[in-house]
């Protein structure tokens, strides 16, 4: 059997409204060689029967249908059964330009490609391009890394801006956090990032992210876990990985989602541990953390139960510290 270049996997969730879109984008692809995996997430409208209903008319689509347990559970779901040589996701809300998949049409050896996307809100769109945008593939890992980790776009933090390689996803075992239901892409592709030599960058665009108030596969309404985010970046940094500026972004991350998980997680964490978790994070990283003057003198404070009692305070006034 000929194994497909690309899998194209759509996590699909109540997406009725949108679905047809997104599907016919992919199918008119100028790029014929690909796979399309529909996973149906315990839809209650009528997209399982439009996934059906295009499974029945081209080959290339394949319909699964399971119980709902979010949007990452879906994508691996869908990366277990996947053959192409490079896999590429798609929001059911979203969808892609016809010569999209030309991108990674005559790669062979390169292990993440990032490309470009536009935002679409109601009748406007924004282009969003990689930085440094002409097409190249850099070997200089973490200093690109560092770069696309820190873009205002965050175009590190999402997964269907890239093409990933299967063999990379499935030898080292890569999947999805489904305990996370907020900035899992992040995560995934942070720990994608440990087994690749190459990374490619397209000044492409072909990416069109619906930007919707009441979106579910963008999470809009997703309960922000910053304690776990916290914990798995940190774990990352004790892996040695990383030694250069990627490095130190890291770190800023990880004391930023602890810090996050004191002022903003109040209601759904132990603050008390939470704060222990940062205070610990801060004073082990204090050197290379770049913080504002309000949290430097917060850390500052010699006493946990002060430090506790204060964060408390402004947490239950709802006060906003700038991050």
């Amino acid at each position: 059997m000929m194994l497909p270049k690309v899998s194209i996997i759509v996590p699909v969730y109540n997406a009725e409204k949108y679905l047809a879109t997104c599907v016919d984008s992919v199918l008119s692809q100028s790029f014929k060689d690909f796979e399309l995996l529909l996973v149906d997430d315990g839809s209650c409208d009528s997209s399982g029967i439009i996934c059906d209903s295009f499974a029945s008319k081209d080959n290339r689509v394949r319909v699964f249908h399971i119980s709902n347990g979010g949007p990452s559970k879906a994508r691996n779901y869908g990366l277990d059964r996947a053959f192409g040589k490079y896999v590429l996701f798609v929001d059911a809300d979203d969808w892609i330009d016809k010569r999209t998949l030309d991108i990674i049409a005559n790669e062979n050896t390169i292990d993440l490609l990032f490309f470009g996307f536009k935002q679409i809100k109601n009748n406007s769109s924004e282009k969003c391009q990689i930085p440094r945008s002409p097409q190249h593939i850099s070997t200089n890992l973490e200093n690109t890394l560092e770069m696309l980790f820190t873009d205002e776009n965050q175009c590190f933090g999402f997964t269907w801006n890239k093409f990933f390689r299967r063999e990379i996803l499935d030898t080292f075992k890569v999947r999805f956090c489904e305990e996370l239901r907020y900035r899992e892409d992040e995560i995934f592709t942070l720990q994608y990032c440990k087994y690749i030599s190459s990374i490619g960058l397209s000044e492409e665009c072909p990416y069109n992210y619906r930007l919707l108030d009441d979106s579910l596969s963008h999470h809009v309404n997703a309960n922000p876990n910053y304690l776990v985010l916290a914990n798995i970046i940190e774990a990352e940094l004790g892996n040695n990985m990383w030694k250069t500026n990627f490095f130190e972004a890291l770190i800023n991350r990880t004391f930023t989602y602890y810090f996050l998980a004191i002022s903003e997680d109040i209601h759904s964490i132990n603050v008390s541990t939470a704060l222990y978790e940062c205070d610990r994070f801060f004073h082990q990283y204090q050197k290379k953390i770049t913080t504002s003057y309000l949290k430097k003198i917060l850390f500052s404070i010699p006493a946990q139960n002060v430090r506790l009692f204060v964060i408390e305070s402004l947490c239950k006034l709802r006060l906003k510290i700038h991050y």
